[in-house]
């Protein structure tokens, strides 16, 4: 079973299985609270919580949409206490709840998080060979929420049904997840996911606001990086159709990564493989740690294709290229190509030829 890790506002961690909330929370059988989810890399004094501080500000700005009370030390406080007693693991979600509390006593808000591990064939998959696709219509136009307050616009909330259904749906088509387009048109998000997309060498994505989607904080990181290097970046609303003629297209999210989408309703996408690893890296997914895993589920992909070789050869190249233009150095990049492949040729049960 997946590991997990539960703590609450006011007790601490606690055991997995214990009751942490009433059976009349209003969040439970109303939805009405808000959550923020993040990655943790590794566990106890060495753990890595990504982006923090812009995760707990996107968190009380939920809170402060809902009208509800949020401090902002206690929750650093606790997650400082489940990150220590979390044993390490590659990659892990740490989530955030807070509800309006039980409907018997108002105003006692509960506040939890859990911290599980992250299933990382299906992560390095999406993040790697990308998704497949499938628009859905929410209901609604582009610019519906201004000046609507009461429709709690950018708010990452608990009542997640719609979401859940559209990704649902999506499976019974065969594809992996879900893009939400407005009634006017254009590309909203994903149910967990914001969407980018390249055109004539600048990236876009839907701005947030009058849209009512959630302001990205992967693709605030993205666009950061790649305008550092020179690439324009712009919030802008995206033509549904323009998804089908853009120069690639990406669902990025603080968990899953900056996944490409290679099929959209049926039909292939272009997908740039020096772009995908430009905008992984930007977004803080890629770096030298993740090779020998990208290695290893090629081979786990690829070991009934005649072109496995070569495929794998190619996702060497370029990730030698870009692990050592980070300022890795040959002898750990040595290593870890050395790990990834033994794990390769050992699941394969086949012998990749010399890489030299």
């Amino acid at each position: 079973m997946t590991r997990q890790l539960v703590a609450v506002l006011g007790r601490g961690v606690v055991p997995t299985a214990d009751p942490i909330a009433t059976a009349d929370d209003v969040g439970l059988v109303r939805g009405d609270g808000c959550f923020d989810a993040m990655r943790v890399l590794g566990g106890g004094p060495d753990a890595e919580v990504e982006n923090l501080d812009d995760h707990l500000i996107r968190f009380a700005a939920s809170a402060a949409t809902l009208d509800l009370p949020f401090d902002a030390d206690a929750w650093r406080a606790l997650i400082a206490d489940a990150v220590a007693a979390w044993k390490s693991a590659p990659e892990a979600v740490l989530k955030l709840v807070l509800t309006r509390g039980p409907e018997s006593t108002p105003g006692v808000p509960t506040g939890f998080l859990t911290i599980t591990e992250l299933d990382l064939p299906a992560m390095h998959r999406a993040r790697t060979i990308g998704l497949t696709v499938r628009t859905m219509n929410r209901g609604y136009a582009s610019d519906t929420f201004t000046d609507a307050p009461w429709l709690l616009g950018g708010a990452k909330l608990l009542s997640y049904a719609v979401n859940a259904a559209a990704k649902r749906e999506a499976g019974r088509h065969g594809d992996d997840d879900a893009l939400f387009v407005s009634a006017d048109g254009y590309a909203l998000e994903a149910p967990t996911a914001a969407v980018i997309v390249l055109r004539d060498g600048a990236l876009i994505t839907t701005p947030p606001g009058a849209t009512g989607i959630l302001d990205s904080i992967t693709v605030r990181q993205l666009f950061a990086g790649a305008s550092a290097e020179g690439v324009e970046t712009r919030y802008e609303l995206i033509p549904t159709d323009d998804l089908f003629t853009a120069d690639g297209v990406w669902l990025a999210s603080s968990i899953r990564g900056v996944c490409p989408v290679r099929r959209l309703d049926g039909r292939e996408l272009a997908v740039d493989v020096d772009w995908h690893r430009r905008v992984t890296d930007w977004s803080g997914f890629g770096g030298i740690a993740v090779a020998h895993d990208e290695l290893l589920y090629a081979a786990s992909l690829l070991t009934d294709s005649p072109d496995a070789a070569r495929t794998v050869r190619g996702l060497v190249a370029a990730r030698c290229q870009a692990h050592l233009a980070a300022g890795a150095t040959v002898d750990e990049l040595a290593v870890d190509l050395r790990v990834g492949l033994a794990a390769a040729r050992q699941l394969a049960k086949d012998e990749w030829p010399d890489l030299r």
